[in-house]
């Protein structure tokens, strides 16, 4: 989820799907959890670990290659 202009992941967060029409559903204390998590803006020290994302510009991509070599 973002907060601000930050991504937030939080894992192993246990859903109900729906068979018939994939609506995703989580028990109240699950639900509960995550909002506190939100509300408190995710501190820092309760992070397990983070991830390193790759950011594309496409404008710049295009700007160094012609079409050719975008194709291949």
């Amino acid at each position: 989820m973002w907060l601000g202009a930050e991504l937030k992941i939080i894992e192993n967060v246990p859903v109900f799907l729906c068979d018939s029409c994939e609506t995703q559903a989580f028990q109240p204390d699950v639900e509960s959890a995550i909002r506190t998590l939100v509300a408190t803006g995710f501190p820092d020290r309760l992070a397990v670990r983070e991830l390193v994302v790759p950011v594309f510009d496409l404008h710049a991509f295009l700007s160094t290659k012609t079409t050719s070599e975008v194709a291949e």
